[in-house]
């Protein structure tokens, strides 16, 4: 799960490279492709394909999330 914590260390990487956004990309689609192997099997998700997309529904909901995660922690 991608915490707080996660996006700041990723909004905070200021190496040339972005090593630290690439490492937890690259753990959060790991844990998406698992979750997919649990829900439907190995077998069908060989078939399903995970990527990267820049909607703007995508940005939306992050920028929501972040902004109700303070209302979270206070109750």
């Amino acid at each position: 799960m991608c915490m707080a914590a996660d996006m700041s260390a990723m909004h905070h990487d200021s190496s040339a490279d972005l090593n630290v956004v690439g490492s937890k990309l690259k753990n959060i689609f790991q844990c998406l492709e698992n979750t997919v192997k649990e829900l439907v099997g190995e077998d069908v998700s060989e078939s399903v394909i995970i990527e990267h997309s820049n909607d703007g529904s995508g940005i939306g909901a992050a920028v929501l999330a972040a902004s109700q995660f303070q209302y979270y922690l206070d109750a």
